[in-house]
């Protein structure tokens, strides 16, 4: 069974909320754990930005689950990795505290 957690990105104080269970909606934004972990045992949370052996991309959650999506425009479901694969990904940031991650170089 797949752990639900969620985290949460407060913007009026721009501050992040690990394993949240109430924030104001009013202020929070809510990013739920993909139940997936990096290659160094973190967890995996829409919003991080993720690096890996296809590049550097954001994890999203459309429609029916995560996927990471590229600066390129390259989208990758995070289900479609295999075993191997998850070897490379490595969490290096997330899109609240690290936007400049995302720059183009």
């Amino acid at each position: 069974m797949r752990e639900i957690k969620f985290r949460a990105w407060d913007v009026a104080i721009e501050m992040m909320f690990h394993d949240v269970t109430t924030l104001s909606a009013d202020t929070g934004i809510y990013m739920q754990y993909t139940g997936l972990k990096d290659k160094n045992g973190v967890k995996i949370y829409e919003g991080d930005i993720i690096d890996d052996h296809i590049g550097v991309g954001v994890v999203e959650y459309s429609h029916s689950g995560f996927r990471t999506n590229y600066n390129d425009g390259l989208c990758k479901w995070l289900m479609d990795y295999l075993v191997s694969e998850f070897r490379t990904v490595e969490v290096i940031g997330n899109i609240y505290e690290n936007p400049e991650l995302l720059e183009v170089r």
